[in-house]
């Protein structure tokens, strides 16, 4: 991009057309980031997830990347247009009013300056006006909207990093960077050190020599966790301090008959002592969300549970 007053003029009259194509830009930009998430979930399912069939196939991969390379066919032609459009119009009225006020100019003028060389200087400026102001906005607005992506990413990343080193069943916790990530390790491990006080190491690859030196440092700090975990002596605390996580690990057969009845008979008796017990997948519910849904503490959970499981099925 480029700022001068015989420019900026430009983009208050393309304003309009920069918008479109901005907005066009950010379209085609999240929704190519999402291909790899629907590629990661056919992989998933490849490997003998229950739920990945001919059905799933269509509705949750084939639909979408359809829908995906539609508005990024559509969001490319309409970007190209306003950005790319945009810049030949300006460089076309800038030629034109070069051209006009070469045509004032007098004739002392141009005995002093060669017009071969007025014609080359007028060309290259044209020429850079033109890129700047179709490829030089793109880069920006795309390279914008990327960094803002990457921060928030970057964000969550953190947030789930730092969720499970401070996880209630983890003792130590050992950290490997590169040493160039968005998520340092040596911040994530001083956050890590404020929320707790567990035993908490990192490592660079790059600052420690390479690969091997640091799987060989952080193999030995790993040991030496294990070996104070187990010296750990159990002891007794109030059950209203227990939090009982369910998670699906595979339904077969058995699971309607055996281990659902008997974790769910655990879970009763736990919070009838007054532990809390947590489902962490609530579409786990579909085909039994009445029955959950009837044990409700309030009216309004009871909606909650029926209204998740018809969101989900929708």
């Amino acid at each position: 991009m480029i700022l001068g007053k015989h420019i900026n003029r430009y983009y208050l009259k393309f304003l309009h057309m920069y918008i479109l194509g901005s907005i066009a830009l950010v379209f085609v930009d999240y929704f190519q980031l999402k291909v790899p998430e629907l590629y990661g979930n056919v992989i998933n399912g490849m490997n003998g997830a229950e739920w990945f069939n001919m059905e799933y196939l269509i509705r949750d991969v084939c639909i979408p990347l359809a829908v995906i390379m539609a508005t990024i066919i559509v969001g490319r032609f309409l970007w190209r247009i306003c950005f790319f459009g945009s810049a030949v119009k300006i460089e076309t009225d800038l030629r034109n009013r070069m051209f006009e006020h070469a045509r004032l100019l007098s004739n002392q003028y141009y005995q002093v300056n060669k017009v071969g060389n007025l014609m080359s200087l007028f060309t290259n400026d044209l020429d850079t006006i033109q890129e700047c102001m179709g490829d030089g906005v793109l880069m920006f607005v795309d390279a914008l909207f990327l960094g803002i992506l990457a921060l928030s990413k970057m964000w969550k990343m953190d947030k789930v990093l730092t969720g499970f080193a401070t996880n209630p069943n983890v003792y130590g916790v050992v950290i490997i960077g590169l040493g160039c990530e968005t998520v340092p390790h040596k911040v994530l491990r001083e956050k890590v050190q404020a929320l707790t006080k567990r035993p908490v190491v990192s490592f660079g690859i790059q600052e420690e020599g390479g690969t091997l030196k640091t799987i060989e440092k952080a193999v030995r700090a790993a040991r030496i966790m294990a070996a104070e975990a187990g010296a750990q002596q159990k002891e007794e605390f109030p059950i209203s301090e227990l939090l009982l996580g369910i998670e699906c690990g595979g339904s077969d057969a058995t699971s309607g008959i055996a281990a659902n009845p008997a974790v769910g008979n655990l879970s009763d008796r736990l919070v009838d002592l007054g532990a809390t017990a947590m489902m962490s997948e609530s579409i786990e519910w579909i085909g039994g969300e009445h029955v959950l849904a009837r044990r409700a503490a309030t009216p309004a959970l009871h909606d909650d549970v029926i209204r998740v499981c018809e969101a989900y099925e929708q």
